[in-house]
């Protein structure tokens, strides 16, 4: 019996057997404890959340509680088959990338984990679903192990694993269909709920070259990294050296790129209404 796949969102149908009528039953959010269901029917506590066998088929019974509480329960015994879509940019969702750095003093790391969440509480009370990526969202891109090692023979002057967490967070966002993705130090002041990626997904610095906001479609986030990834960064020596010693930066790359037009700039600003 298999779980549910990494892959988001999933809607789940059921196949009437004797009519062959199709029901849509829910839609399940990865990331979230989220599940949307027709008829305004929930996922009960206690129900089945989401078993199949490797064809994607199973005979099962699936309770639903109604929305508004009620003790009531429905049980619907179909085929269901699992229909996974292909991903793409929630515009509700803000992300951001994390990785533990080895080594660090548990001041430093104790000092990032509370940034981290402060992070979630500023962006949730905007309005926002804040969710963190790891390097596990970007093992599931199917270059994964090509940008890893390729990111990894970059020099730095930083810890290895600091610097190659700021060039894989692209590739985790790929993996989730694209959106905006900040640092976990950036904080909004004003910025409505649900925006849709700027540009028309076209990737998109908010802050001049600087990475800490940025917004791309899942396909573009997966072109600049391999634009990153195949950056010829020795032919251009004065950029990449910091007091003598060779450095390569997500940041300094993305300054080339959009000096040469690679990547957008823009500056992005609302005011609240009065």
């Amino acid at each position: 019996m298999g779980g549910c796949p990494i892959d988001w969102p999933l809607d789940i149908i059921g196949r009437d057997q004797s009519s062959g009528k199709i029901y849509q039953i829910c839609r399940h959010w990865k990331n979230r404890e989220e599940w949307e269901c027709a008829n305004g029917w929930t996922r009960a506590r206690n129900a089945t959340n989401c078993e199949f066998t490797k064809n994607g088929k199973e005979n099962l019974t699936i309770e639903f509680e109604n929305s508004n509480n009620q003790s009531s329960t429905v049980s619907i015994s179909v085929t269901t088959e699992v229909v996974t879509q292909p991903p793409r940019a929630d515009p509700c969702t803000i992300y951001t990338y994390f990785e533990t750095i080895p080594n660090q003093t548990f001041k430093l790391q104790e000092a990032a984990v509370d940034t981290l969440k402060l992070w979630e509480k500023v962006w949730s009370i905007q309005g926002w679903h804040p969710v963190i990526l790891t390097v596990q969202d970007a093992k599931r891109h199917q270059n994964y192990s090509y940008f890893r090692d390729r990111f990894s023979s970059f020099p730095t002057i930083n810890a290895k694993e600091y610097e190659l967490a700021c060039f894989m967070r692209h590739v985790a966002m790929a993996t989730v269909g694209g959106g905006f993705l900040s640092d976990y130090d950036v904080l909004p002041l004003y910025i409505p709920r649900c925006v849709k990626p700027l540009s028309s997904g076209k990737y998109t610095v908010i802050d001049r070259h600087i990475p800490s906001l940025v917004s791309a479609s899942g396909q573009e986030y997966t072109r600049i990294a391999g634009l990153m990834a195949e950056f010829k960064w020795k032919d251009h020596p004065n950029l990449f050296n910091q007091s003598g010693r060779q450095h390569v930066s997500d940041m300094l790359v993305m300054k080339k790129l959009t000096e040469d037009k690679m990547a957008r700039v823009t500056v992005w600003c609302w005011m609240p209404s009065t």
